[in-house]
């Protein structure tokens, strides 16, 4: 990872990238390499993956990858992963980023973290799923729809920009263009599906939420709105969520 131009590392905060893997060799290597190529200071930045019991190569990879913490798993799951990862994790922000992951711009970091410059900000995600013309078809139908089940277009609950839609949910929201990203105010009783496929959140508020064995995205997020002023960036740029093999 390099510095861009002459930014101090100072100017940046401290991120823990946690990764949950299962059997994840198809996917892990991109995902990993695209974190590799981001231009923010090595030295803030940690990468847990976290495994839930694989029995391919997926251990492997993230083992011939720099820098690269390993976490044991023993429930398996997702969510339980993202509460392994948590809880050893001790930078200042958290980003939950899938296996299937890629991060679409060595800039990604960077952008993703400069939302939290603003008091109120505790989290951010992307807005887009990117659309590669490279990707097998149902991935480029997901990105373009902005949902990974075609169901939650049609009954307005997704949560990236959907091309068929112009718009990246359908639940009402309060929310203002901030330039670089929207600022979503985290109110009501109906959230968009905010918390998976490249998801920041500030360390303090997850370890201080009192999960235990598991780390279910949508109900920390609902659970944040508990605290009165607390906002959502969702940021003007994409993620790759690479679906699985058609």
């Amino acid at each position: 990872m390099t510095l861009t131009g002459s930014i101090p590392a100072a100017t940046f905060p401290t991120v823990s990238i946690i990764i949950p893997v299962y059997n994840s060799e198809r996917t892990l290597k991109e995902c990993l390499s695209s974190i590799a190529k981001q231009d923010f200071p090595k030295q803030l930045v940690e990468v847990i993956v976290v495994d839930g019991g694989s029995t391919d190569s997926t251990l492997q990879i993230a083992k011939e990858m720099p820098d690269v913490k390993i976490a044991s798993n023993k429930l398996r799951t997702g969510e339980a992963g993202k509460a392994v990862g948590a809880r050893l994790a001790r930078n200042e922000i958290l980003a939950f980023v899938d296996s299937d992951n890629i991060l679409d711009s060595s800039l990604w970091l960077q952008k993703m973290t400069a939302p939290f410059s603003e008091a109120t900000i505790v989290a951010s995600e992307p807005l887009y799923f990117t659309h590669r013309p490279e990707d097998p078809a149902v991935t480029r139908y997901c990105a373009l729809i902005g949902a990974n089940d075609p169901l939650t277009v049609y009954i307005g609950n997704y949560d990236r920009y959907s091309y068929l839609k112009k718009q990246w949910t359908q639940v009402p929201v309060r929310q203002k263009d901030s330039g670089q990203y929207l600022s979503i105010e985290l109110s009501g009783e109906i959230l968009p599906t905010f918390g998976a496929n490249g998801f920041l959140v500030l360390r303090k508020l997850v370890q201080g939420s009192g999960f235990r064995s598991f780390l279910f995205d949508v109900d920390f997020v609902q659970s944040l709105t508990a605290i009165s002023g607390l906002k959502i960036a969702k940021v003007k740029l994409g993620i790759t969520h690479l679906s699985p093999p058609e």
